[in-house]
């Protein structure tokens, strides 16, 4: 008997490693973000009145670093030049970060040429390299730093964080 589990010993060995290696990479091809959530404006308006959209994630902590992404889900272009928002990330522990960043109009396609003002999503990369150190609630506020008026024409916002993609 113990000859025979050592003459397939090789065989075994390199079943073991085929399935393993099987089981990480249909693990690393996981495309599920971290977190996301959306916020959907009724009657395609972000109305003044609601100007920041809030969420919220207990994350544990973790030494793998995230991107986070802004979608903003447009109905037609936006009748202005640019439009600034602001990602405020808030912990318990009263760590606090805030980036600016701004969607640009008329949105022109790789060729340089405008694009269709047409149905479109739009995202925007704001952390491409973001930690959480600490385990805990965190909230997630997105601000609209454009006028006072309703904004038409914003079906909903979304909020993804993903782990970072490393390539070697």
């Amino acid at each position: 008997m113990k000859s025979f589990f050592y003459k397939h010993l090789p065989a075994n060995l390199t079943t073991i490693l085929i399935v393993s290696s099987l089981f990480l990479l249909l693990l690393s091809c996981n495309k599920k973000p971290f977190f996301e959530e959306t916020r959907t404006f009724k009657d395609q308006n972000w109305n003044y009145d609601q100007r920041i959209v809030v969420f919220e994630k207990f994350i544990e902590k973790s030494e793998t670093p995230y991107e986070v992404y802004v979608d903003l889900d447009l109905e037609k272009d936006l009748d202005v030049d640019e439009f600034p928002l602001t990602l405020s990330i808030y912990s318990e522990q009263g760590e606090e970060s805030h980036k600016q960043i701004v969607f640009f109009f008329p949105v022109m396609s790789d060729n340089g040429v405008a694009a269709p003002n047409g149905p479109k999503i739009l995202t925007k990369l704001v952390y491409s390299e973001k930690y959480f150190n600490n385990s805990g609630n965190y909230t997630f506020k997105i601000l609209r730093k454009y006028s006072k008026y309703d904004l038409y024409g914003i079906k909903s916002l979304k909020l993804r964080i993903e782990p970072k993609k490393v390539t070697k």
